[in-house]
């Protein structure tokens, strides 16, 4: 679990770009499945920024920020603490950032999928 939160007297200055970072790093590292805050992480999930900050999929993003990752700990941890890596951004970003492995990740935000454009169901008599 990735947990990040405000320095002390520091303003964060957060970026969807930052983020879209730290989830590509985690999916490189192996992470099958990532909820940010109280949103799934899907192929199709969109960071963005706005007016009053980051949105995921149209949901506000703020700090302090609870990030779940499920995938193999020792893998994932060292590659966020890289030098100019997620974490480096976000502390450049005025967050602090810990980070603390667990056998027990429960991810409990889903999504609903939205419709298929281009495929259809094969014929259930072929």
């Amino acid at each position: 679990m990735l947990t990040v939160t405000a320095r002390a007297g520091a303003t964060v200055d957060l970026a969807a770009a930052d983020l879209v970072n730290l989830v590509a790093e985690l999916r490189n590292a192996g992470a099958e499945t990532i909820q940010v805050g109280g949103s799934r992480v899907t192929m199709s999930s969109a960071f963005t920024d706005t007016d009053d900050g980051v949105s995921l999929d149209g949901n506000a993003v703020t700090v302090p920020l609870s990030v779940l990752a499920i995938g193999d700990p020792t893998t994932m941890q060292p590659a966020l603490e890289i030098p100019g890596g997620a974490s480096a951004v976000l502390r450049s970003a005025g967050c602090t950032v810990s980070i603390r492995q667990s056998d027990n990740v429960l991810i409990t935000a889903t999504r609903d999928l939205a419709a298929a454009q281009n495929a259809s169901p094969a014929p259930t008599d072929a």
